[in-house]
C-alpha cells in the first residue's frame, strides 16, 4: 500500500530582505542544496525528460529545468546509550544514497521532484508570496521585524506505507532546515541576527 504525507512550510521574511532577492535565490536553485543537513556531495546531470513529461507536476508555463544527482547520508540507527554490562554510546548506522533531483523556475519559485531509493518520491514546492491575515478567530503570531512576505514550501511524500513515518520525520527535519538555513545565510551576509522558526501545518493520506 502506498502513503501520502503533506508538510507546508511558513517562513516570514524579514522585511529588509526583498522578495526579489529571495526569488534569485531560489532560482539558482543550489541554494536549495547546499543547505541539507545530510548532504555529502551533488552534481549537475542531464534532464531526463522523458521521465517528465507525464507529470504534471512540471509545467508548459514553467521556466530552466535543470537536474542534479544528491548523495544524503542517512542514519538508520541514531546514536545514544545503550545497556549491557555498562552504559555504551551506540555506534551510528548510516546510509549513502543517491537522489536524482529536478527542479523548475516559475514566476513566484522553484519546483523539485526528488526520487529516492525504495519507491520515496517528493514533489516540493518554494513560493514566495504575500503572508495572508489570519483568518477570523484564528491567532497569528508574527516576530517584530517580519515583513510582508513569507516563503512557503509544500512538499508532498509518497512511499510504501510501512515507511512512511520514519521518511516523513526525515522530510520534515531536513526541509525545515533547507528553508531555515537559505534564509539564515541571506539574514547573515546582510548583518542581521538569526530569523526565528516556522509554522507547520501536516496532511496525510493512503492510496
Amino acid at each position: 500500500m502506498r502513503a501520502t504525507h503533506t508538510l507546508t512550510l511558513h517562513f516570514p521574511l524579514p522585511s529588509y530582505l526583498s522578495p526579489d532577492l529571495v526569488l534569485e535565490r531560489l532560482h539558482a536553485y543550489e541554494p536549495l542544496i547546499t543547505p541539507h543537513p545530510y548532504l555529502v556531495r551533488f552534481r549537475r546531470r542531464p534532464v531526463p525528460l522523458a521521465d517528465l513529461v507525464d507529470d504534471p507536476f512540471f509545467t508548459d508555463t514553467g521556466r530552466r529545468l535543470a537536474a542534479y544527482e544528491v548523495t544524503e547520508r542517512i542514519v538508520l540507527l541514531p546514536s545514544g546509550l545503550v545497556g549491557g554490562g555498562g552504559s555504551r554510546l551506540a555506534a551510528v548506522c548510516s546510509k549513502d544514497v543517491r537522489v536524482p533531483a529536478v527542479f523548475q523556475s516559475f514566476d513566484t519559485g522553484v519546483r523539485c521532484r526528488a526520487d529516492a531509493q525504495g519507491g520515496v518520491r517528493v514533489w516540493s514546492t518554494y513560493e514566495v508570496v504575500r503572508r495572508r491575515p489570519s483568518a477570523e478567530g484564528e491567532e497569528e503570531v508574527v516576530s517584530p521585524g517580519a515583513g510582508d512576505w513569507e516563503l512557503v514550501e509544500t512538499a508532498t511524500l509518497e512511499c510504501a506505507s510501512w515507511m512512511k513515518g520514519f521518511v516523513a520525520k526525515s522530510l520534515e527535519t531536513a526541509h525545515r532546515d533547507i528553508c531555515r538555513r537559505m534564509i539564515d545565510e541571506m539574514v547573515r551576509t546582510s548583518g542581521k541576527e538569526r530569523w526565528p522558526s516556522p509554522q507547520v501545518s501536516e496532511s496525510e493520506s493512503h492510496a
